[in-house]
Formats: C-alpha cells, structure tokens, sequence
C-alpha cells in the first residue's frame, strides 16, 4: 500500500478532525484519513496502485474535486498537487519534520483564503478582422501593399499578418490590465498561467478571503458588461490557493 497525499491543514483543524469521506484514485474509492504531526495535519489515503496513476483529465479532475469537497470541511487547506504518492506513513512523518517551518508559514499565509480562476475568451479571427478595421498603422500598411506601393508584395503581406499578431498580443496585456483593474481591488494577489487555447486571451487565478467572495462576484459582473461582445468571461472557485502555495514536498 502507498499514501497518496492530498493536502495539509493546521494543527487545530486536525485535532477536530471527524469526517467520514471518501475520494476516487484512479477509478477506485478510497476513504480520506488524517495524520497529525508536527503540529501539522495530513490529508491521505492509502492506495493500492498496480502501477503509476496517470494524469489523466478525469483522474485529475477527481483530484481536484476531492480538494474542493475537502475545502468545504476547514476553512485552510494547503492542497498538494495531483499524483503525489509516498511509500508510507513514516514518509509523511519525514516530510513534517524536514519541512516543518515551511508548512507553518504557509498555512499561516492562506489561512481563510480560497483561490478563484478567471478565462477570457474570444475569436482570434475575428479580432484580426476587427483590428484591420480599425487600426491605423494596419490599415496603412494594407492600404501600401493594395496599390502595389512595396517591393516584395509576398514579404509585404506577411508583414501585415505579423502586425496584426503583434498587435493581437498587445490586446492580450491590455486585457490583462483591464481585468486587473476589476479584480486586484477585491482580492488579495494574482498570479498568470498559461493559455493553453488559441480561443484563451487571458487566464488568470486570484487569491482571496472568503469574506471577499460576494465582492469578487461584483466586481466579474462589472467587468464583463465592460468589455466587447466577442469577449466571453469564465471563471470558477473557490478551490484550494493552487497556485499560491509550493507544496512540492520531497
């Protein structure tokens, strides 16, 4: 059997631990138990694996819903990125020690907090068409190559679709800006991922307290109604500060 971890909660939630939960690992049930050490509480279960756990979607997507469920049970949860697996429970013992005062301090740093993730979306072909409407310096350049007023009119145009791509990436950080200006003031800190996506303009995760929450709703609503149609705003929460925390424990 090996412990698969799935997050760490202060001492004090610990000791007050009394939930009957289970999780899905891999297509398998397995019930969640805590371990208290070094002032810290473990979150684990033990698991019986033939082989790796593969980070499928829906593997870890069940992880990350297990973390949710478990976020609704203490209000701090330092949460442990998918597919973390140690031999034993003297593993877990090890990691409390060697990391003993990193752990306090981050729990201490999300203590009441929850994470929200933020995805804007639009349709990169038509925000070129849109930008060769109505940029200036697009519009010159095109207007160059169509009356044959450049030298090589092949390398011409694909200048006109590099400016546009630039011009595309400008948009991109504006955006950001924007979306900043709404959100920043309701929440405590934010970090940027990756897009993944050609459709993804932006995708972005906040921290805050959960008292902000309703605020944070707000502040979405005003920005969405802010922006241009071909904007589509996703966002999803509150899960465990993800992206907040460096549970990279070995």
């Amino acid at each position: 059997m090996k412990i698969y971890l799935y997050g760490a909660v202060p001492g004090g939630v610990a000791e007050n631990w009394d939930h009957d939960i289970e999780a899905d690992i891999g297509g398998e049930s397995a019930k969640i138990e805590l371990l208290s050490c070094q002032g810290i509480g473990f979150l684990y279960s033990e698991v019986d694996l033939g082989s790796k756990l593969r980070a499928t979607r829906k593997n870890v997507q069940a992880h990350s819903e297990t973390l949710g469920d478990l976020l609704d049970l203490t209000e701090i949860l330092a949460p442990v990125s998918f597919g973390a697996i140690v031999d034993d429970l003297d593993a877990v013992e090890t990691i409390a020690e060697e990391h003993e005062e990193k752990l306090q301090k981050t729990l201490d740093s999300i203590a009441n907090k929850v994470e929200y993730g933020v995805k804007a979306y639009w349709d990169p072909d038509e925000v070129a068409r849109e930008i060769g409407k109505t940029d200036k310096e697009v519009q010159k350049l095109k207007k160059k190559v169509q009356k044959g007023k450049v030298g090589d009119q092949y390398q011409a145009t694909v200048e006109v679709g590099e400016l546009i791509d630039d011009k595309i990436e400008t948009r991109k950080e504006e955006l950001r800006d924007t979306m900043l200006d709404y959100l920043s003031p309701v929440s405590d800190d934010w970090t940027a991922n990756d897009l993944f996506d050609e459709r993804m303009a932006a995708n972005l995760a906040f921290l805050l307290d959960r008292s902000s929450q309703d605020d944070f709703d707000g502040a979405m609503e005003s920005l969405g109604k802010s922006q241009p149609g071909y904007l589509t705003f996703k966002y999803n929460g509150p899960w465990p500060p993800f992206n907040f925390v460096d549970m990279e424990l070995r």
